[in-house]
């Protein structure tokens, strides 16, 4: 998983990978606790099967974070 925050014009601040091996759903809900930097207004996650193929799992998920 990776978690990308960007600020109010789209310019990436931080870009955050787990290295969690397995990541549980339960009921359709991923919760994952993560620090959000001073200015950011947006964060970016994205799913990849593994880092070798660089295969995405699911489409992005944005969302405003202030």
């Amino acid at each position: 998983m990776i978690v990308a925050y960007y600020d109010e014009t789209e310019t990436m601040l931080l870009g955050v990978s787990t290295t969690d091996k397995t990541i549980t759903s339960v009921g359709g809900t991923i919760t994952k606790t993560v620090s959000i930097p001073e200015g950011a207004e947006m964060l970016k996650v994205m799913f990849w099967e593994n880092t070798n193929e660089i295969r995405p799992l699911t489409n992005v998920f944005t969302t405003k974070v202030r």
